[in-house]
């Protein structure tokens, strides 16, 4: 990483390093949705950390919005076409990010790879059952 900014200020890698880390972090606020959509607006911290809006009977959803890879694509896409050399850094940041966040959910072993498609989410519907 180091070598791709050794032509850089210490503090455009500082920058790149906490918009990175901020992607990786926020990409997690999708979950809030699913929450909201479980239990409606009865906020439980534990719930919520535990992910028991994924076990609830009746609700057989996981819509989580934001982790898929068409977005990771998207990110890329625009990084590649872009002129501006900081912009395309930071949407190559969020990219990057973004694909590393999912790719330690797809190991940690939360549904498989496939399911980080949004097209196929909303072919079964959202569905946790298929």
């Amino acid at each position: 990483f180091w070598l791709i900014f050794s032509s850089k200020s210490k503090m455009t890698l500082l920058w790149c390093l906490f918009f990175g880390l901020l992607a990786g972090f926020f990409v997690d606020l999708d979950h809030l949705f699913d929450y909201f959509m479980a239990y409606g607006f009865h906020w439980n911290f534990q719930h919520f950390i535990h992910e028991d809006y994924l076990n609830l009977p009746g609700y057989n959803y996981n819509f989580v919005i934001l982790h898929d890879f068409e977005l990771v694509f998207l990110f890329g896409l625009i990084a590649a076409f872009l002129k501006n050399k900081e912009k395309r850094i930071f949407f190559g940041i969020m990219a990057t990010s973004l694909f590393l966040h999912i790719l330690m959910d797809v190991v940690i072993g939360s549904g498989g790879l496939i399911n980080y498609f949004l097209v196929y989410r909303i072919i079964i519907g959202f569905s946790t059952l298929m």
